[in-house]
Parts: C-alpha cells; structure tokens; sequence
C-alpha cells in the first residue's frame, strides 16, 4: 500500500511540474529539459522511443487498466504536448475530461492551448 501510494504522488507531483512549466512557457521554442521527458517515461515504464512511436488510442488501451489509468493518461498527455503531439495530447486529455471525477482548471488550460 505504501509503495503505491507513494508511486500515485510521485506521478501527481511530476504532472504539478509538467503543468506548471507549460503555463510558464511563453513559446513553442522553449523545450523542457531532455530528461524530463526521460522521468516521465520511467515512471510511465515506457522506453522514450515507443512512447513517442504509440497513438493516443495505443496510450489509453496500454494504460486504462492499469492502477492510476487517469493519473498516467494525463502525464502522457503533457509528455505528447511537451513533444509537438498535440493532437495525440489533446485526445488524451478529452479522455481523461471524460472519465474523471474531477475538474482541473490547469488541465482545461491547457486543452485550450493544444486547440488555439
């Protein structure tokens, strides 16, 4: 139990810190430092490569019945964006809109950046 709920926080933290880089990005030329995408991926447990090679659909399937479905939804979300996938990003996110309980103003924020 403990080791799960620490698994759940550290993903909660690292998409605070995704989200709030961002909303501080003023431009499309600033990237986020290369291993940022690198820590998103291991605690995703996916290899860099396939991550950016999976569709949104391939994301989701892979993820939702997983423990933390929504959590790691949404951190592949912000890596996609991160990454110029916005398309990819946006569907994740509508998607984690769908199922969640819960309404996030950061994540709404940033659909309306992905979608102009």
């Amino acid at each position: 139990m403990v080791k799960t709920d620490f698994l759940i926080r550290l993903i909660q933290e690292f998409i605070q810190k995704l989200i709030n880089f961002i909303l501080k990005r003023n431009t499309e030329t600033l990237e986020p430092e290369p291993q940022v995408f690198n820590q998103g991926c291991v605690l995703l447990g996916v290899v860099e490569d396939d991550f950016l090679q999976m569709s949104a659909e391939e994301t989701i399937n892979t993820f939702s019945s997983q423990n933390y479905a929504l959590e790691k939804i949404e951190l592949s979300a912000y890596l996609s964006y991160l990454k110029h996938q916005n398309e990819k990003a946006k569907k994740m996110i509508l998607y984690v809109n769908e199922h969640s309980k819960d309404f996030s103003i950061e994540r709404q924020y940033v659909l309306e950046k992905i979608t102009g």
